[in-house]
């Protein structure tokens, strides 16, 4: 039997997909679920019940480390044999479970994080040989510290008295460290955690729990029931809930730079939008209030919160980090261009409306191309073609100074459709390192739909990001961190006209050499046909498809 604990520290970023996954396991793998509401506002109760999936929900009104939740978990003595630790922000597929169960039987934990490069055999030899360097240290495919407590992990019975050591905080980096940043992401995270001078001595579960109890039932005075808040926020400063009872104890403002806390920890809730307004309209500062309410209004439309609890109170002028002010995340939109005139005009103008800015890599352009993108003042950044498209793409994410990034062709345009679809994931964009796949519309001269992609395309900028691969370049990740890869329909771009005969021979010399270099490479032969049946040679095209399906049958067996 298998229990599966879902850790839920915001909403599934596709609620629908997300069930779909979960369904899709109950149907292949039996397995008992309990989903751990870990301090947000929403009540998931509803939601997973019009989802049919079958649940038992634990609701904490704090928001712990989720060492501290897996050890209450541990603690109760679960009964089964097997457990999967899931986070909110991973989509799981029945055939990768079903190999880790069978993965456990020489395992006592497994977690996804493989090193780089490597399938599960492979890492799993690597860690062996060096177990045997390191007799003293039990092997392990991830490291459990707090640093880097896995989103993700299976393990066995066998493992919990282990465990259960390794939770406790004397056996490992205390707690504070870990309640003072978000501990899901590695220790490279851009949040550090705060010094141990600056918080309170970590609180057990209990303990919190305890505390927030005399808090709800106001067992205490209100001087005390305020020393209560403010040591629960320094111990656990990423509960939604203690800022909401806490902000409104105190003088205007006060509360503004509390709330400032909060957000600048991307703890974004209409509540708490709504008292930064409030308090900021009580220290006198109507233009920084109504950037809250408008922010407010665009993410949380038709939310009316409560009277504020700072009526005719003054409070003295403030300042906000620039962190703490809504903001709409800044796009980048980069083009590796080479001989576009004819087409680059219309990509550009399909793009004003919304670029921050527009990285133009130029890889050796002998016609109108730098003079179309400079009427429209934006500069051209040569690169010397070198024959890897990956090279190109990144030395123009080198460039991009914007938060997000849109990767572009000269001969591609916007659909307009779209154009509110990316507004709202800019102006709401998703945590962690989200990659999407946009549908891709190409036509030909004529209008006729020649087929339908789903490239990725739109990404956060982040250092770790890079491009792979000297043809179909993929996106990829130089951390220990996996992108999250989903569909995003509601951003369709349109490819215009049938790629240029100059175009297609340079991609065919391309195709050539890697031939030469990797001739059992199914990729290069399917490139190959597709390179051929643009130049018309069907009898040569079908001859390289065939190629490709026969390498891959072989592989498939």
């Amino acid at each position: 039997m298998l229990q599966v604990f879902l850790l839920l520290n915001g909403l599934p970023q596709d609620p629908p997909a997300f069930a779909a996954s979960l369904a899709a396991l109950q149907q292949s793998i039996r397995f008992s679920l309990t989903v751990i509401n870990n301090g947000q506002p929403f009540g998931p109760k509803r939601m997973f019940h019009q989802l049919g999936l079958t649940c038992r929900l634990l609701e904490l009104p704090l928001r712990f480390h989720p060492a501290q939740i897996l050890a209450a978990r541990l603690a109760e003595r679960p009964k089964a044999d097997q457990f999967l630790w899931l986070e909110d922000r991973l989509i799981w597929h029945p055939a990768h479970l079903s190999a880790w169960l069978q993965e456990l039987e020489n395992w006592t934990w497994i977690s996804p994080r493989l090193l780089p490069g490597q399938t599960l055999p492979q890492t799993r030899r690597s860690y062996q040989a060096e177990a045997l360097l390191k007799p003293l240290q039990p092997a392990r495919l991830q490291s459990l510290t707090p640093e880097s407590f896995p989103p993700c992990f299976c393990f066995a019975r066998s493992a919990i008295p282990v465990l259960r050591e390794w939770l406790r905080p004397e056996g490992q980096l205390p707690l504070l460290m870990m309640a003072a940043c978000d501990m899901a992401t590695p220790a490279w995270h851009p949040q550090p955690a705060l010094e141990p001078g600056q918080t309170e001595y970590a609180l057990s579960l209990d303990e919190a729990l305890a505390r927030w109890q005399r808090i709800v039932e106001q067992r205490d005075t209100p001087e005390r029931i305020q020393a209560l808040l403010e040591s629960l926020q320094r111990a656990l400063p990423d509960s939604p809930a203690v800022y909401l009872r806490l902000a409104p104890m105190l003088p205007a403002d006060a509360a503004v730079a509390l709330l400032e806390t909060a957000l600048c920890r991307d703890l974004i809730y209409p509540e708490l939008l709504a008292l930064m307004a409030q308090a900021l309209i009580a220290c006198h500062q109507p233009e920084l209030a109504a950037i809250y309410l408008r922010h407010l209004q665009q993410r949380f439309p038709g939310f009316t919160g409560q009277p504020s609890p700072w009526p005719q109170r003054g409070g003295t002028s403030v300042r906000l980090h620039p962190q703490a002010l809504p903001q709409t995340a800044r796009l980048s939109i980069c083009l590796i261009v080479r001989d576009e005139a004819e087409a680059l005009g219309r990509c550009l103008d399909s793009l004003r409306e919304l670029a921050a800015e527009v990285i133009l890599v130029d890889t050796g352009s002998v016609d109108q191309t730098q003079a179309v993108a400079s009427q429209r003042g934006i500069q051209v950044l040569p690169f010397a073609w070198r024959g890897d498209f990956a090279a190109a793409r990144n030395f123009a994410l080198e460039q991009a100074s914007g938060d997000w990034v849109l990767m572009l062709n000269a001969d591609e345009t916007l659909d307009p459709k779209g154009l509110p679809t990316l507004r709202r994931l800019l102006a709401d964009p998703p945590p962690g390192l989200p990659a999407f796949q946009v549908p891709l519309l190409s036509h030909d001269a004529s209008g006729r739909v020649l087929h339908l992609r789903h490239p990725v395309r739109l990404f956060p900028r982040h250092p770790l990001l890079r491009f792979r691969g000297r043809l179909f370049e993929t996106l990829d990740c130089d951390g220990p961190v996996q992108i999250a890869v989903s569909a995003l329909p509601g951003l369709p771009l349109i490819q215009h006209g049938e790629q240029r005969p100059q175009g297609l021979q340079r991609r065919l010399a391309l195709l050539q050499e890697l031939l030469a270099l990797e001739p059992e490479q199914a990729l290069w032969h399917y490139g190959l046909g597709e390179c051929l049946a643009e130049l018309n040679q069907p009898e040569s095209a079908l001859e390289a498809y065939q190629v490709a399906l026969n390498s891959w049958l072989d592989a498939a067996d």
